[in-house]
């Protein structure tokens, strides 16, 4: 199937393949086959023999997806969006087959039989909604989306699932109800905090995909416009869960605050005055987890789904272009978000906001040169008083060493038990006063490193006229 020269051997044998956990990786390897048709043959042979994508590997469920969905024949990505519509639907049938069994026992349990009137035939619109909600759920858990935080093309990678979702495998009138639920439902000040991140994942990607096509979706932009919260209340939205949520969740938000629905003056001011308070929340420190994301073996890596080292990440980042869909690994990485949506907040095309431009940038810069230099000579302080304390240990060591050594005059004779335990104590509170040391440094240069990004950001969304840099 694989170095057979004939391309009709290899069709054949992949056609007869009797597909287990020995021949699978095989199969799978197939999706990058020269020929076009053996392609599709894979992803109708994963489809036929209903090969959940769950059961995969995670390298090789992104390795599958982004060689069909990024294929160059339309036929190779129609039979693998048919797969992934197989796999959405597996979670379906299983709920039905469930309610079915129930059903049946309530039946038997009674003694009756059950009335199909027409009004009950179909189903309610809120199970409708909570239907397709669990299923969205259970199908984008399976992509463990915080992973793609640090391979971008990943994350590109399911914004296009999404966009197949609502195209080609969720039905229309189940998207519809799905969405105009979801907004009237869930994105309440207290529901929202709720909320899985694979969901606002979604709802976010759903967005962003039928504002770009309003003449495919006209039907869903107006749920959205008609349904969804104002910019203040989703302003209160953001203010409440920015602190609360992990790293994907608030990236999420705040690339729906980026969008600015329903935008309005008073929501407009509200937003601003949460994403400066985002700006400069030095405390909000949310960190993605790399020990989860580096623990697999080498061999559960691709070309696809690389291993990264630390290392790699930040020469990635720094190499970027500001267009690239960014690296996430910590809450500096969405400074240049709300910076962005700032700016797309206070411009116009008569230079109306320009006043108020040049005073918030005045007002995040003195806030922070504030808070630094206070926070700033506070640990100072304390760092020199701990380098002292060391400076003192790691005399008495020398000199615990000198004795123990007989260069100390008169060569008085030690107990070499206590002195070792001294020793050992001395190094020990040594150790501690340079991790408290490590510590302070850590605070500065967070402090530092925020005041970098927040500066950057404002030079990359600023429009600077060359011939009079002080016009914006």
């Amino acid at each position: 199937m694989a170095n057979d020269e004939s391309r009709d051997v290899r069709k054949v044998s992949l056609i007869n393949l009797q597909v287990d956990e020995t021949t699978l990786p095989h199969l799978l390897v197939r999706t990058r086959e020269m020929d076009s048709e053996i392609r599709m043959l894979v992803y109708r042979k994963l489809t036929k023999e209903k090969i959940p994508l769950a059961n995969l590997k995670l390298c090789e469920i992104y390795k599958v997806v982004y060689d069909g969905l990024y294929a160059r024949e339309q036929g190779v990505k129609d039979a693998c969006v048919k797969y992934l519509k197989g796999n959405y639907e597996m979670f379906a049938d299983k709920d039905e087959a469930v309610e079915e069994e129930n059903e049946e026992e309530e039946e038997e349990a009674t003694g009756r039989g059950r009335r199909r009137s027409k009004k009950g035939s179909g189903k309610d619109k809120k199970d409708v909604y909570q239907k397709t909600k669990l299923d969205i759920l259970r199908f984008m858990k399976i992509f463990q989306l915080e992973k793609t935080l640090i391979h971008p093309h990943l994350y590109d990678l399911m914004d296009v699932v999404v966009q197949h979702l609502v195209h080609d495998i969720i039905p229309p009138e189940e998207m519809q109800a799905y969405l105009r639920e979801f907004i009237r439902v869930e994105c309440k000040q207290n529901s929202m905090s709720k909320l899985e991140p694979e969901e606002v994942f979604f709802f976010r990607s759903l967005c962003t995909y039928i504002q770009n096509n309003p003449k495919e979706f006209g039907d869903l932009i107006s749920i959205i416009d008609d349904n969804f919260l104002s910019l203040a209340e989703f302003s209160k939205v953001l203010e409440k869960n920015m602190r609360n949520k992990d790293l994907l969740y608030v990236y999420q938000l705040l690339l729906i605050a980026d969008m600015t629905l329903n935008l309005d003056e008073t929501g407009r001011q509200s937003l601003v005055s949460v994403l400066k308070s985002f700006c400069l929340d030095l405390d909000n420190h949310l960190v993605l987890d790399l020990t989860d994301l580096h623990g697999f073996d080498d061999d559960e890596y691709n070309d696809i789904f690389p291993k990264k080292t630390e290392e790699e990440i930040v020469l990635q980042q720094y190499s970027a272009s500001f267009f690239d869909t960014p690296i996430v690994q910590n809450t500096n990485d969405l400074i240049p978000i709300c910076i962005g949506t700032l700016r797309k907040l206070l411009d116009d095309s008569n230079n109306a906001f320009t006043n108020f431009v040049l005073e918030t940038i005045s007002e995040i810069k003195e806030t922070i040169e504030r808070d630094v230099d206070d926070n700033r000579n506070e640990l100072l302080s304390q760092k020199d008083k701990f380098q002292k304390q060391i400076e003192l240990v790691e005399e008495e060591l020398r000199q615990m060493d000198e004795e123990a050594s007989g260069k100390k005059k008169g060569n008085k004779k030690l107990d070499l038990n206590k002195a070792e335990k001294e020793k050992k104590k001395l190094e020990s509170d040594k150790k501690n006063y340079m991790k408290k040391i490590d510590e302070i440094n850590e605070q500065i240069n967070r402090t530092t490193i925020r005041c970098l990004y927040i500066a950057c950001s404002l030079l990359q969304t600023c429009r600077i006229s060359l011939s009079d840099p002080g016009n914006f």
